[in-house]
């Protein structure tokens, strides 16, 4: 009888072990499992196993000299993404932003070696001022410029002001004012470096 006794509690504590470890593969309801794709362990802080579809989440990843680190969910790019400083001003790691949706999904980081560290350019010109492409993926400590076709306007960068006046350029040649063959101004234009963050350009009429 106490051998059967002992018989049951082994088995009993084989059991609770069993349970015990499948609780890290238990989902809790109403989340999603995400699972990370990360050959180069690129994290900076680990994620969670599943997310709440409509839930943030934020990404952190090393920072790599001389590498574009991408980062995708299902495919797709990040909302939002930026370099992150301590409080001395020095790069600590990258963040990305995405919202979890409602299915399980995988979050992708790899790198494509030899190329800068680009992040996207988002062009709000609600009057048609802008005249060349500035919206898209742009490198970081890259020099940009936006072109116009007015020249008394506002230009506010990540909703700061960026500047209210303009630069006449001109055409094949070293000067500052683009003409057609009438001598007539072609645009206006503004020189602006890629920040090490996503950025978004607003340009209005006065």
């Amino acid at each position: 009888m106490k051998k059967i006794y002992i018989l049951l509690l082994a088995m009993l504590y084989l059991f609770s072990l069993v349970a015990c470890n499948g609780n890290d593969d238990i989902v809790p309801e109403g989340e999603y499992v995400l699972t990370v794709e990360d050959k180069y362990n690129s994290l900076y802080e680990p994620l969670k196993k599943s997310y709440k579809p409509g839930e943030t989440i934020l990404v952190k990843t090393h920072l790599v000299m001389d590498v574009a680190t991408i980062v995708e969910l299902n495919g797709e790019k990040p909302i939002k993404r930026r370099t992150v400083q301590d409080e001395n001003g020095h790069y600590i790691y990258n963040e990305y932003e995405f919202v979890m949706p409602q299915k399980a999904s995988v979050l992708k980081i790899y790198h494509n070696e030899g190329m800068g560290v680009g992040y996207n350019v988002t062009l709000n010109d609600n009057y048609g001022c802008v005249i060349n492409n500035v919206s898209g993926m742009k490198m970081a400590g890259e020099t940009y410029e936006i072109h116009t076709n007015i020249y008394e306007l506002d230009i506010l960068i990540n909703g700061e002001a960026f500047v209210t006046n303009g630069n006449y350029v001109e055409t094949g040649g070293t000067g500052d004012t683009v003409l057609n063959n009438k001598g007539e101004v072609l645009y206006y234009s503004w020189s602006f470096e890629m920040m090490s963050e996503d950025m978004t350009i607003t340009v209005s009429e006065h």
